[in-house]
């Protein structure tokens, strides 16, 4: 039989004692469609003379070549969370992934403060 908590909205659901299924706030199901469900763009920090390195892993790991664009001082690429993830894994020339949360221009400091 399955009992569940009345008290909480977020509690988990039992069967025989264990727990088979939690339910999902729409914190998380937000977070499924905005963040892991969609692509993003990150940045490939690269040391100098090792971005065809970086180019070359990625695209060894399944990443389409039209995701990707050589900048300078690493590579812009555009996937979704757990690809990037599994770049910061398994990359050995890149120092860090970044990824792009927003662009904007700002011409003085008071600007850039503001966003």
């Amino acid at each position: 039989m399955t009992t569940q908590d009345k008290n909480s909205r977020d509690s988990p659901l039992y069967l025989k004692g264990k727990i088979i299924a939690m339910k999902t706030s729409s914190f998380e199901k937000r977070i499924k469609r905005r963040i892991i469900g969609r692509e993003h763009q990150f940045f490939a920090v690269c040391s100098p003379g090792l971005k065809k390195v970086c180019q070359n892993e990625m695209l060894a790991l399944g990443l389409p070549e039209d995701h990707l664009k050589i900048t300078p001082g690493g590579i812009e690429f555009k996937s979704k969370l757990e690809t990037c993830l599994l770049f910061n894994l398994h990359l050995g020339s890149p120092s860090r992934i970044l990824m792009r949360i927003s662009q904007f221009k700002a011409d003085s400091f008071e600007k850039l403060e503001k966003k």
